[in-house]
Order: C-alpha cells, then sequence, then structure tokens
C-alpha cells in the first residue's frame, strides 16, 4: 500500500513539475476586445488593423492605438449572418443570410450589391475571376 501511495505521489510531482514549467513561459496576449455577438470574420493582415463581422452583421474595422483596439469604423449590415468570405485584393466583403448575399465594398463601406435569392446562403466564395459563387443546401 505504502509503494502504491508512494508511486501516485511521484506521478503528481512530476506532473505538477511540468505544468509550473509550461505556464513559466506564457507570455501576456495583450488587450480582449470582447463582442456581445459571435464573430463570424475575422482578419488582420499583420498591422495595425483588424476586420471583424459579427452574427448579427455588425463589420467593424479596428485600429490598435496606446495599447488597445478602438473601432475606427463600424457599418451595420442589418442581417444575421450565415457566412462571409473576404477579397483582400479587390476590398471586398462577401456575406451570405438568410435571403441572399450582399457585398461590402471596405474602401467606401457602402453595399455595392445586394442579391436576392429564394434559398439561404450557407456559405460563398470568391474565385480567381474575382466572381462570387453562394452555396445552398437543398432540403
Amino acid at each position: 500500500m505504502r509503494a502504491l501511495r508512494a508511486a501516485l505521489l511521484s506521478v503528481l510531482f512530476v506532473l505538477g513539475t511540468f505544468a509550473a514549467s509550461g505556464s513559466a513561459s506564457l507570455i501576456d496576449g495583450g488587450e480582449i476586445h470582447q463582442s456581445p455577438e459571435p464573430v463570424v470574420m475575422w482578419y488582420s493582415s499583420g498591422g495595425d488593423e483588424v476586420l471583424t463581422l459579427d452574427g448579427e452583421g455588425v463589420f467593424m474595422a479596428l485600429r490598435w492605438n496606446g495599447g488597445a483596439y478602438q473601432v475606427t469604423r463600424a457599418v451595420d449590415l442589418n442581417v444575421t449572418v450565415n457566412a462571409a468570405r473576404l477579397d483582400v485584393d479587390a476590398g471586398l466583403l462577401a456575406v451570405g443570410h438568410s435571403s441572399g448575399a450582399l457585398i461590402l465594398d471596405l474602401d467606401t463601406d457602402q453595399i455595392t450589391q445586394d442579391i436576392s435569392l429564394p434559398d439561404p446562403v450557407d456559405d460563398l466564395d470568391w474565385d480567381d475571376d474575382g466572381d462570387l459563387w453562394v452555396v445552398h443546401n437543398g432540403g
């Protein structure tokens, strides 16, 4: 019985040692931006700007300033988002929703196309020519 207890304590000691050394190498990740809605799309170009789109259709551009992210612009698309795809080269964001899809121009923050469809858009993607393809699953 003593041998089992000694072996168990030894295993716990070894596991505790690894856990302590692993947490010592962690660094502070900085500020956290919390949104009331889950984020559907998140993009960072590697600079100080982050683009997000939440489930309620609110697009935000956040810029790192003074140790925290600040909202530099926001657009409420007034849709419940099913899917989103970003075309970085063209500066366009495609958003699929329950009655179609829309395209947001990221330079002007204007909706350039509003596509109405009879079925909800489940996913979408840009092809190499810059055309938008939408997917909706049949019943």
